[in-house]
C-alpha cells in the first residue's frame, strides 16, 4: 500500500486494509509474483542435470525481465485508449507469467537450457528457435502446456502461449489487445537490455504494434525511460532480489556488451562453417524454417522441400 500509485500514509496497516485500498486483483497479483518467483527458487533438477553457479542463463536477469514486462504492460494498460480492453492487473499477472516456459525448462534441465540461451546469442536467433533445435519444443508451448496444466484463465494461456507474434498473424478468438500489449511490453523491455542470455532485441517492428493498440509513441519513450528504476521499486516493494536502478543500468550495459561479442563469435565460427552441409534432421529444420512461413502456399511448399531433404 505504501508503495502504490495512491499511496495512502498508513497508521494502522492490516491485510484488510490493504485489500480495501488496492483491490482484492492488486493483491493477487503482488502475493502471485512472490509465490512464482519462490516456487522455483533453490530446487533440484528431476532430470539429473546440475544447476551452475554461472551458467549462461541468470535466474536473477529472467526476474528482473519479468517484472519489467509485467510493469511496462500494466503502465501501457494504464492509458485511456486501452483501459476498456485491458486490465491493468491482468496485464500485469500476463507480463510476468510471459516466458513461463522459459522458467519451466530451466527448472526441469538447466544444464540444457543454459545451451538454448547461449546457442540463441550466438546465432542471433530467437530463444524459441534455439529450443527447437535443441529440444524439438519451443518455450511458448511448453508455457501453454504448464498455464493450462495448472488451470489459469484462457486470456492468460493465450497470452503466455501467443506472445510475440505479429497481430496479423493471432487468431481472431484472441485477445488481441492483450496479447500485443504485452509483446509491446516485452520488447520495451528487451530494448532497455533488461533480459536474460538468449532474449535480447532482434530489431522487431515495434512501431506496428503501438499503432495498433492506438499509443502515442511519446508515451511508450517515457514508460521505456523509467523501466529502471520501476523494477527496482517493484522488486523491494515485493520483497524480491532486487538492484537499484543504477546496477540495473550498469548490468544491462553489460549484458549488450556480452551479447555483441557472442555473436561476433558466431558470426566468425559460421564463416569458417559455410560450405558445411545442414545436419540438422529434416524435421528440426522445417519447423525452424517455419516461423517464416505466412501463407497455406507457402507451408505446402515447405511440405515439398522437406519431403525432398528427407527423401
Amino acid at each position: 500500500c505504501r508503495r502504490a500509485d495512491r499511496g495512502v500514509a498508513l497508521r494502522d496497516a492490516s491485510i484488510e486494509r490493504a485489500v480495501v485500498l488496492l483491490g482484492f486483483e492488486t493483491v493477487r497479483a503482488a502475493v502471485l509474483s512472490v509465490e512464482v518467483f519462490e516456487m522455483f527458487e533453490g530446487r533440484e533438477s528431476r532430470a539429473g542435470e546440475r544447476f551452475r553457479a554461472h551458467g549462461a542463463f541468470d535466474p536473477l536477469a529472467f526476474w528482473h525481465h519479468s517484472l519489467a514486462v509485467a510493469a511496462a504492460a500494466e503502465n501501457l494498460a494504464s492509458e485511456p485508449i486501452l483501459r476498456q480492453k485491458v486490465k491493468k492487473s491482468e496485464a500485469f499477472l500476463a507480463g510476468l507469467l510471459h516466458d513461463l516456459g522459459q522458467i519451466a525448462v530451466h527448472f526441469l534441465l538447466p544444464k540444457t537450457f543454459d545451451r538454448i540461451a547461449e546457442a540463441a546469442d550466438t546465432r542471433a536467433i530467437s530463444i524459441d528457435q534455439a529450443a527447437r533445435l535443441v529440444l524439438g519444443m519451443d518455450t511458448h508451448t511448453v508455457g501453454k502446456r504448464l498455464a493450462e496444466h495448472w488451470q489459469l484463465p484462457a486470456e492468460l494461456v493465450e497470452a503466455i502461449w501467443l506472445n510475440g507474434q505479429s497481430v496479423a498473424a493471432l487468431p481472431t478468438t484472441t485477445r488481441k489487445e492483450l496479447i500485443a500489449t504485452i509483446t509491446l511490453a516485452d520488447l520495451i523491455a528487451r530494448n532497455q537490455m533488461l533480459h536474460p542470455a538468449g532474449h535480447g532485441p532482434r530489431g522487431e517492428d515495434v512501431q506496428s504494434i503501438i499503432e495498433f493498440l492506438g499509443l502515442q509513441p511519446e508515451r511508450v519513450r517515457e514508460i521505456a525511460s523509467t523501466l529502471h528504476e520501476e523494477v527496482e521499486a517493484r522488486a523491494t516493494g515485493l520483497g524480491l532480489p532486487s538492484l537499484s536502478a543504477k546496477e540495473l543500468v550498469t548490468r544491462s550495459l553489460e549484458r549488450a556488451n556480452e551479447l555483441l561479442r557472442r555473436r561476433e563469435a558466431g558470426m566468425a565460427a559460421s564463416a569458417h562453417a559455410t560450405d558445411a552441409p545442414d545436419a540438422r534432421p529434416p524435421i528440426i529444420r522445417f519447423l525452424d524454417e517455419s516461423v517464416r512461413v505466412r501463407s497455406i502456399v507457402g507451408v505446402f511448399g515447405m511440405i515439398a522441400r522437406t519431403a525432398g531433404r528427407a527423401f
